[in-house]
């Protein structure tokens, strides 16, 4: 499917998710709803906006997994610190971006747990306040105080800056008209006892409050209630989706914090994150391994129904060292695999593929060969994650968009496991 017809489907389904939304929202208004039919209309609108995101999340993971694929590979192509090697890790940073935003708003629709790693507040809060710097107007003061205590928090670094910047672009908004004063602050608070928020209820313990408030023209408290609803927006066509808050409710959420909003119109609004803050014990607990880039020897059979990335598992793989064989067929790759099942050390197939899925594929390979490595990938599958993949005896499932790194590491540790039991 070409670009323009991509756009114009992704259009229809937009607009049929509008509509589903809405008649969702005229239920929901309906003076005589309980609270029981308000969880269930709210468990609808959740799974309509799933479905959206699952049929969306798998095309753009491809397109993603081209980009940031060639790009690693071009790294190797221009000498080090020249002005193409910088300039294709702006590409890079831009891509991993956008891969983060398409797991957060699957996060979001499935209200997936998300894994989070020692963060340092302080630090992060200056990474914002830079780019706020660059884009903000001189009508709009920043003051910010952040306090010395605040420590870390284990989060995905990434998904905070994208809910600090959303909220800011929020206040940003607010204050467009006639300038203001935009605050962020930071301090800790400890909670003996559990603390029920409006959306979000929270355990006793130690928090860090996050507060970005603005001067701008406030909201009504209709509008306040509704205003981390998917698709809730005040703002003009074009200038909003309504998923910004939506999205960074269930990201602060799956960390185990909330948000919350107080507005007075004409006065402004001030949005505080709370967010459990962690000890330094905890932190050595939670740091991830550093990821390395191993070459290696062996044959895979490589199988992926788009062919750009069946040809680029293949380059990518043959840089680390592995002899490739390809194919976008599933059905064709089984007969190679048939014809000559020694031949191979690891298979790495999608699983969203036509014809056969890759669990499919998986079961009919090891009938012919039970002992043979597999590598599971998708962009996103209602039928398969990593909990069912390891009940499948799946050596490593990795999500798409694959980059190297991580593909590195799972194909040299499927191999060595090989290896030390043969």
């Amino acid at each position: 499917m070409d670009a323009d017809s991509t756009a114009a489907q992704l259009r229809v389904e937009n607009a049929a998710l509008r509509r589903r939304l809405a008649e969702l929202e005229a239920a929901q208004a309906a003076p005589s709803q309980t609270a029981g039919d308000t969880q269930v209309r709210q468990s609808h609108k959740m799974e309509t906006l799933g479905n959206f995101a699952a049929g969306i999340a798998h095309d753009f993971n491809n397109v993603l997994g081209v980009i940031l694929g060639y790009a690693d590979l071009t790294l190797y192509e221009v000498p080090q610190g020249s002005l193409g090697w910088r300039n294709l890790q702006e590409i890079l940073q831009a891509a991993r971006r956008a891969k983060d935003l398409v797991q957060q708003i699957l996060s979001f629709s499935r209200q997936n747990e998300t894994p989070g790693h020692p963060t340092l507040l302080a630090n992060l809060v200056q990474e914002v306040l830079k780019f706020l710097r660059a884009f903000l107007p001189s009508t709009i003061d920043i003051q910010h105080a952040i306090s010395d205590d605040a420590g870390m928090v284990a989060v995905d670094p990434t998904q905070l800056h994208q809910v600090l910047m959303n909220l800011c672009a929020n206040a940003e908004y607010a204050m467009r008209s006639r300038g203001g004063v935009l605050s962020i602050t930071a301090e800790v608070l400890e909670f003996d006892q559990v603390v029920t928020t409006p959306h979000t209820t929270l355990q006793p313990g130690s928090y860090v409050r996050l507060r970005i408030g603005d001067t701008g023209e406030g909201m009504p408290a209709e509008v306040a209630e509704r205003i981390f609803e998917p698709y809730f927006t005040t703002k003009a066509e074009g200038e909003g989706t309504g998923m910004g808050l939506a999205v960074a409710h269930a990201i602060i959420a799956a960390y185990g914090g909330a948000i919350t909003v107080q507005s007075t119109p004409g006065v402004g609004s001030t949005f505080d994150v709370y967010l459990p803050q962690i000890s330094e014990a905890v932190a050595s607990t939670l740091t991830p391994p550093d990821i390395l880039l191993p070459s290696g020897r062996g044959a895979i059979l490589f199988v992926d129904d788009e062919a750009m990335l069946a040809d680029l598992g293949s380059r990518l793989l043959n840089l680390l060292g592995y002899e490739v064989t390809s194919q976008t067929d599933s059905r064709a790759a089984l007969e190679i695999f048939r014809r000559e099942p020694d031949r191979f050390d690891l298979v790495i197939t999608d699983q969203t593929m036509p014809h056969m899925t890759g669990e499919t594929f998986v079961t009919e390979i090891r009938r012919i060969r039970p002992d043979i490595r597999v590598i599971l990938c998708t962009g996103f599958s209602h039928l398969m994650d990593a909990d069912r993949a390891q009940t499948l005896g799946i050596d490593a499932f990795l999500m798409k968009p694959l980059e190297l790194p991580e593909l590195a590491a799972a194909v040299y540790e499927a191999l060595t496991r090989r290896r030390e039991t043969d």
